[in-house]
């Protein structure tokens, strides 16, 4: 099965998150030849902390137990406001939200999550954790796509997600797109 640790998003944050795709949906459809891109449904939206990828079923209870245990840090709140696109602006392959307030936290907590796992699933990615939403995965990139212009189109009105817990989730893709699937939830709690 495959597995990943993410945090989850308030409400507000997933109305952003459909408004802004609403937004540049049609802008992007406006391009010579337009991209193809798969959405993310607002509802599956999630920060990833750690992905875990392919495991043996046989392992899956040693990663709960190494999450069973409250996460040592307090809860905090990140506040979404811009919009981007990864790798670049000229050939995005990726269009996501990014949280914009102290990034210490959200770091802190993807360290202390890494530092459970790492023994049974191997270390982590060693490029620095770079906090997102992921809003679309882009499959074809068209023709004619002024990204510049279509992100600057977007009026995204600032929200903010309360982080008080992790979550396990599992993964499973089909025609339709990627399931997920809790597995367990772990609090923060700062002692």
């Amino acid at each position: 099965m495959r597995l990943f640790v993410a945090v989850d998003i308030s409400d507000d944050t997933r109305r952003a998150f459909r408004d802004v795709r609403e937004q540049l949906e049609p802008h992007l459809h406006r391009a010579r030849h337009p991209p193809r891109l798969v959405w993310i449904k607002d509802e599956a939206a999630h920060v990833t902390v750690r992905f875990i990828g392919a495991i043996a079923d046989g392992r899956v209870r040693a990663i709960e137990a190494a999450l069973h245990e409250p996460i040592e840090i307090a809860p905090f709140v990140l506040e979404w406001s811009i919009i981007g696109t990864f790798p670049s602006g000229r050939s995005p392959r990726v269009v996501w939200l990014g949280a914009t307030n102290d990034l210490d936290p959200i770091r802190q907590l993807a360290t202390l999550v890494n530092a459970r796992l790492d023994a049974l699933v191997g270390p982590a990615e060693s490029r620095p954790f770079a906090p997102h939403l992921t809003l679309a995965r882009i499959k074809e990139p068209g023709r004619g796509v002024e990204w510049a212009q279509a992100l600057a189109s977007v009026k995204m009105t600032p929200t903010r997600s309360r982080i008080d817990h992790v979550t396990l989730y599992e993964s499973q893709t089909g025609p339709q797109g990627s399931t997920y699937t809790v597995r367990m939830r772990t609090p923060l709690n700062a002692r």
